[in-house]
Parts: C-alpha cells; sequence; structure tokens
C-alpha cells in the first residue's frame, strides 16, 4: 500500500491537475461515488474519445458486458447513441444533422409536436395540427378536417357500413354518400 497525504479517506489521495488513467482501473467506494468530478470551468468534467465509438457503459453486479451504454454511435461518429449490450447495438440516435432515430416503439404520456406527423417514404400524406384544427392530408391536400366547431370530408365518403343521419340540418347540395348498407333516417327527419 502506498499512502498519499493523510492515511485515510477523503483524502488519502489528491490529485490536482490533469490526470489519467492508463489501463484497466477499478475505483471502488462503497459509502459515497467511486468517481467525483468536479469542474468550476462550464463545459468540462469527464471527457472520453476514442478512434472508433467511445462510451461509457453500465452494467449490473460485477458484469463487464454492459447492460446499457451511452457515447458515439458505431454507425456514424458524428451521432451520439444509448444502445444495450456490446456492439453496434444502437436503440436510440440523437443525429448531427439534426432530429433523431428510435428503434422500436416510443410510449408517452403527452406528446407534442410542433408540425405534422409523416411516413418516412411518403412526406405529403400526413397528419397536421394547428390551433383548434386537425386535418388528415393525402398528396399534400386536406381530406378530412376536424375543428373546434365540426368536421369536413373533401371528396367522396364512401361507407361499408350504416351511415345513420341524426340532428343534421344540411346536407350539401353538391356532396356524394355512397353507402352499400344503406342509409338510417329517424323519424320526423328529411334530407334536403
Amino acid at each position: 500500500n502506498l499512502g498519499i497525504g493523510q492515511a485515510t479517506t477523503p483524502n488519502a489521495l489528491n490529485v490536482t491537475g490533469n490526470s489519467s488513467f492508463v489501463g484497466v482501473t477499478t475505483l471502488t467506494d462503497a459509502s459515497t461515488h467511486a468517481l467525483n468530478v468536479h469542474a468550476d470551468t462550464n463545459y468540462r468534467g469527464i471527457l472520453v474519445n476514442g478512434n472508433n465509438a467511445p462510451v461509457i457503459a453500465f452494467a449490473t453486479g460485477t458484469n463487464t458486458t454492459p447492460k446499457w451504454k451511452v457515447g458515439l454511435s458505431g454507425s456514424n461518429q458524428n451521432d451520439l447513441a444509448i444502445g444495450k449490450g456490446d456492439g453496434n447495438t444502437n436503440q436510440f440516435r440523437l443525429l448531427d444533422a439534426g432530429g433523431a432515430h428510435l428503434v422500436g416503439t416510443l410510449s408517452a404520456e403527452h406528446l407534442g409536436i410542433d408540425g405534422h406527423l409523416y411516413h418516412n417514404g411518403d412526406t405529403d400524406t400526413r397528419l397536421q395540427f394547428s390551433t383548434d384544427t386537425i386535418n388528415l392530408q393525402t398528396g399534400g391536400s386536406t381530406r378530412i378536417a376536424v375543428t373546434n366547431t365540426g368536421a369536413s370530408v373533401t371528396g367522396n365518403l364512401d361507407v361499408s357500413g350504416v351511415l345513420t343521419y341524426d340532428d343534421v340540418t344540411n346536407i350539401d347540395s353538391v356532396g356524394v354518400v355512397t353507402a352499400r348498407e344503406g342509409v338510417i333516417i329517424p323519424d320526423n327527419k328529411a334530407l334536403s
């Protein structure tokens, strides 16, 4: 054993300045944190660098195979990635060019977006949001619009089940309704 400074923690070894740990190093402290980095300068702390995809990995118990890791992506070293296990197993990437990529399903209690939702292969078919309005667009044109006062359909409306007429006071004179099973009109209602 080599004692520097006081013989007991926390001052058994206190290194100030530039320090490096080279090779396999295990830091163990059962009472607090094994490694505590204090940095008073903005954007300084721990730097992990390397030639491929350097990461900070997390494992359970004394395992040396990581459960999760955070670092540069093996697919693109300009992207930040969160992955599982060893190797290039990106589950989530923050893209250097902007945006993000998620493998799997996103579950969220609430999700806010500023623009619209679309399929990557067909960006002009989308669900678009604005104040008190939801538009379903195909080919870049709104086909169904839902507002805080009602809804409208552009184009023909084909119904494969039963279309029920209830409390409707007006049907547009140029509207077209196609129904395979018929239209049910309650008593005292009329189409005009």
